[in-house]
């Protein structure tokens, strides 16, 4: 009986583990086949109002200024600023991260991730758009602004720099725009100052984000499943995935934002905005990504209501989902990272704090996750220990158990009763073999999470062909996908379910039975071809936890029959 408990204790967290990234796929985005060309044009073509619809003319159009663009290089990120749209960021490449797509659409891991390039840039990355209600006409977007000022701008440290705009329409009406630089953050400020706008109580501003942000990952479906538009507004904190290509899908939000942003897998361009926000929201289509795969492309806006001399401004965050820099803002912004479902993000943020504190003094996350693992088996020694010593009185009863169950075979309620006294009597918790193994579940989800959403393991290093915590631990690769395995060959989990096997063995009973039997230790198969997509950060902590739970088995087992 003890050993049944135990079996669908497996079979319990087995459909968990199959069923999570099945979850994650119905209640996150849609992966689109289809690509939408149209979209552009739909976008550009509409009416303009509130909802980010811009319209591709200007009768305010300055054709005499050039295009010009400032190359800025901080501690972190190198990007290309240009005055169209003033100041719209039409390249930038983080310094401190690799693995991004070259100029030929190939994914190459030595080269630094790019998260905006002119491909994908709209002159709009951010940017503000103003329609006179009377005159009909379209302000700032696409217009190039005055720009007086070098070429190229290195920042470092703590020193911040000033790159001003200047955009001056037909009728004298003038917008002062500042892009503030600071070495170390990767925040840029955008502050506006309108002067000779008569604005009216109808007029409205938009600050915009326009093609979201390219893809980063080198299996190119992990951005398709991550990618969002985030947003806090008060208490509350939502993500809107998309669901089609067929149509541009706007969606306006009245009420004030803390901020918005835009995510794909490990990155997010956040704004986060000084001003008192009318209204926000976000549209999005798909975008043919090397003529194969489609990748959403989300854009975002934040609705002002302007007065005459009116000033804007805010911040715009463009780099990792790392707690600890997100944290920094003090806005909620590492809120955007997916910890999980609401009762186990306390677990998943605890491993990933623990971790984090472990790799301040070990530099190596393969080596961290060993001592984890160590740490997790210290602490959960006294349950097994307590749950061994309940297995081995559960078996001694069961000789007396079933005489019970034989002599009330027709009394249910006599036989409940004379069970339940027959366990109390022995000192035996029939629940108690299955505790280790149920108290390690919000683990093995928090697991799951910190090692597929937190940037900490991407491209993390162990040893040899370990190379990417965050990743299968592929050695080759078939040329066909296998259902449920995969196409990738990978080591780690096959000793993971092998060390299972051998540890299945040392908790088994020795009187269970063959069908019982066959069945526990078919369930090391069952893993194996489960756990073969997975992180390999995660196969290594159960491959560990496995070998030391060998150990611990044979010693408890030595001790109980000394």
């Amino acid at each position: 009986m003890e050993q049944k408990r135990n079996f669908l204790a497996i079979i319990l967290i087995c459909i968990i583990v199959v069923l999570t990234p099945k979850w994650m796929s119905l209640f996150g985005p849609k992966q689109i086949i289809e690509n939408n060309d149209s979209y552009y044009e739909n976008l550009i073509d509409s009416e303009p109002s509130s909802n980010l619809k811009i319209n591709k003319t200007n009768k305010s159009f300055k054709s005499n200024i050039n295009e010009k663009k400032i190359t800025i290089i901080t501690d972190l990120y190198e990007a290309v600023i240009s005055n169209k749209s003033g100041g719209s960021i039409v390249s930038y490449k983080l310094k401190n991260y690799l693995g991004s797509y070259d100029v030929n659409q190939d994914y190459n891991d030595s080269i630094n991730v790019e998260l905006i390039n002119d491909n994908n840039s709209s002159g709009c990355m951010p940017c503000i758009r103003y329609k006179d209600n009377i005159s009909n006409d379209i302000y700032f977007f696409n217009n190039l602004f005055s720009y007086f000022d070098k070429d190229s701008v290195v920042v470092s440290g703590e020193n911040t720099y000033d790159i001003n705009f200047v955009y001056k329409s037909a009728n004298n009406e003038k917008l002062n725009k500042t892009v503030t630089i600071k070495g170390n953050s990767y925040i840029i400020n955008h502050s506006f100052h309108f002067e000779g706008f008569n604005f009216n109580y109808s007029d409205e501003l938009e600050l915009c984000w326009l093609n979201g942000l390219l893809p980063t990952e080198k299996i190119e479906a992990e951005d398709i499943q991550n990618a969002s538009f985030v947003t806090s507004f008060g208490q509350d904190y939502e993500k809107f995935y998309y669901t089609s290509a067929d149509s541009i899908e706007l969606e306006s939000i009245e009420g004030n934002a803390s901020w918005i942003g835009i995510n794909n897998k490990y990155f997010l361009m956040s704004i986060i905005p000084d001003n008192r926000v009318k209204s926000f929201g976000h549209s999005y289509a798909s975008l043919d990504f090397k003529s194969r795969k489609v990748t959403p492309s989300y854009n975002a806006f934040l609705t002002f209501s302007p007065s005459n001399n009116f000033s804007l401004s805010s911040k715009v965050y463009l780099g990792p989902l790392e707690y600890n820099t997100l944290k920094l803002e003090n806005v909620g912004l590492e809120n955007a990272i997916s910890f999980g479902w609401t009762i186990i993000q306390p677990f998943t943020k605890g491993i990933l704090f623990v971790l984090m504190f472990l790799k301040k003094y070990i530099n190596n996350y393969g080596l961290v996750l060993i001592l984890f693992a160590f740490i997790v088996r210290i602490v959960t020694g006294p349950l097994t220990k307590k749950a061994a010593i309940s297995s081995q009185k559960m078996q001694s009863i069961q000789p007396k158990l079933q005489k019970i169950q034989k002599k009330y075979k027709s009394n249910p309620q006599k036989l409940n009763s004379e069970t339940i006294a027959l366990y109390r009597d022995n000192g035996v918790n029939p629940l108690g073999g299955c505790l280790p193994i149920l108290i390690q579940m919000p683990l093995l989800f928090s697991l799951f999470l910190v090692f597929r959403t937190t940037i900490e393991f991407r491209g993390a290093n162990f040893f040899w062909w370990i190379n990417d915590l965050s990743q299968p631990d592929a050695i080759f690769e078939l040329p066909f996908s296998v259902p449920l395995y995969g196409s990738y060959v990978c080591l780690l989990p096959l000793l993971m379910s092998i060390t299972m096997f051998i540890q299945q063995s040392y908790t088994m009973a020795k009187n269970v039975d063959k069908n019982t039997k066959i069945m526990m230790q078919s369930m090391s198969l069952v893993f194996f071809l489960i756990f073969n997509t997975f992180p390999s950060g995660l196969n290594l902590y159960y491959t560990v936890t496995n070998i030391l739970s060998i150990f611990q088995q044979r010693s408890i087992r030595k001790n109980l029959n000394s």
